[in-house]
């Protein structure tokens, strides 16, 4: 049986840059790891349709600088996101940036 989806949303240059190392491993114990390379949100809803690279995630694990790339998680961006997706985790002060 394959490992689930993971995509570790931060951002797409630097990273989650304190704990990037951490996360991969341990993530990547229990889970196929995808970390955001987009720097466009129309590419990013591209790579969430289907046959896209990240159409079969299960779990997004999305830091506050992904914003720079991807915008907020807002009605349009939760509308792209397949029917995988069962679990968003927002590491960050509030929730400004999630709608």
């Amino acid at each position: 049986m394959s490992k689930p989806q993971v995509l570790i949303a931060a951002n797409p240059i630097k990273g989650i840059v304190w704990s990037k190392e951490e996360q991969k491993s341990k993530l990547g114990a229990v889970a196929e790891v995808f970390e955001l390379g987009e720097t466009t949100r129309e590419q990013f809803f591209k790579d969430l349709a289907q046959g896209g690279k990240y159409a079969n995630i299960v779990a997004i694990y999305r830091h506050n600088e992904s914003v720079s790339a991807i915008g907020l998680f807002d009605k349009e961006l939760i509308e792209k996101l397949p029917e995988s997706v069962k679990y968003i985790c927002h590491n960050g002060a509030g929730y400004d940036q999630s709608e």
